[in-house]
């Protein structure tokens, strides 16, 4: 059957405030685990990450800093420092230092310094490095056959510099199909890309509308995260009860600190 593909943009405007926490099962707390820096505070500037050790046992820590950038699934790819053009590794520094301890139960802030003044690589227009803090005195647990194994944790700050903190996002929908996942399910693929010279992050949902009897289902919301260049595939599996029929999908798109918004539609046949 033709498919039938349609692109339709609107721009939308309101605030958006929230905190982000990321926690470990075994060792480790921080927030934020995110660090955003621009060239409006010129010189060194320093953020705080908060470490907190949940356990009853003294927590060991090593500090490394590294590279990354996403695929094309959305899955964080790890270089070594300064291997990417985009990489701003150079410019920070984390003090106390590479180690520290934390007693237990206890909380530490440690500092991140980004010196804006350091030369790096690439135009500054959008830039990125890793920050890990990696457990280094092995932990106990308990398997579920009984049997003890040791367990490190390792956790990520992602850091984010931009030259132009007033940037849009362009985030720019390039296809919209379709098909069957490698198990064999029918899914909606949804393409789009990052035209911007920012990080681009939102959320992809999904409307399908039966055209023979009228009704509506809605498919699980998808968050997205994206770097400038990045093309990305967002996959919604296909309900297996789905009735059969033909069917128009509408996807919506929601993207950036304006909140635009790119709608696709797809007709197919289930």
């Amino acid at each position: 059957m033709r498919k039938h593909f349609g692109i339709y943009f609107f721009s939308l405007t309101f605030l958006l405030g929230y905190s982000i926490q990321s926690a470990a099962q075994a060792g480790i707390s921080i927030s934020p685990s995110r660090l955003y820096y621009n060239s409006s505070a010129a010189g060194l500037k320093a953020q705080k990450i908060k470490v907190t050790n949940p356990s009853d046992k003294p927590l060991e820590l090593g500090v490394t800093i590294s590279d990354w950038n996403y695929d094309s699934l959305g899955n964080n790819v790890l270089y070594p420092a300064g291997k990417l053009k985009t990489s701003c590794a150079n410019a920070l520094k984390v003090l106390p230092g590479a180690y520290f301890t934390l007693k237990p139960n206890e909380e530490k802030e440690i500092s991140v310094q980004f010196n804006n003044a350091i030369k790096r690589s690439g135009d500054g227009s959008s830039q990125t490095a890793m920050i890990y803090l990696t457990q280094l005195n092995a932990g106990q647990a308990t398997k579920t056959n009984g049997a003890s194994i040791k367990v490190t944790v390792r956790m990520g700050v992602k850091v984010y510099f931009t030259n132009n903190p007033d940037e849009p996002a362009k985030i720019e929908i390039v296809n919209f199909k379709d098909g069957k996942s490698a198990s064999n399910e029918r899914i909606l693929d949804l393409t789009i890309k990052n035209n911007g010279k920012i990080w681009g992050d939102g959320k992809a949902k999904w409307e399908l509308l039966n055209t023979s009897t009228g009704s509506k289902t809605a498919l699980d919301e998808f968050e997205f995260y994206s770097l400038p260049g990045d093309t990305r595939s967002l996959k919604a599996k296909l309900p297996t009860d789905l009735p059969k029929g033909k069917y128009t999908a509408t996807s919506i798109v929601t993207y950036g600190k304006n909140k635009d918004i790119k709608v696709a539609e797809l007709e197919f046949v289930f």
